[in-house]
């Protein structure tokens, strides 16, 4: 059997909250209403997933941590200031 030799950045919180929050999404998506339960609590269970995931972007992990972006948020939010005013830096 083959070892696996990668470095896993994303803690087990992360992969779940990733994968359970498509799940939530699509099962939304495509019952579309019917059966409304499942749609309700898909909804819920989305909102109460982003709700964990901001709470554990200051308190989790070291490389699930808003700080450890690669970019932080006033970063961003300059680039976006600079986008609509048509002098963004580009990027190759």
């Amino acid at each position: 059997m083959k070892r696996r030799t990668g470095i896993r950045v994303w803690d087990p919180f992360i992969r779940l909250f990733h994968w359970t929050l498509a799940l939530a999404f699509f099962a939304a998506y495509f019952t579309e209403g019917e059966p409304e339960w499942l749609h309700v609590t898909a909804g819920y269970l989305i909102a109460a997933l982003l709700a964990v995931r901001l709470i554990w972007g200051f308190v989790g992990s070291e490389h699930a941590r808003f700080t450890d972006f690669v970019r932080s948020p006033v970063t961003g939010l300059h680039y976006l200031r600079d986008e609509f005013a048509g002098r963004a830096r580009r990027y190759l």
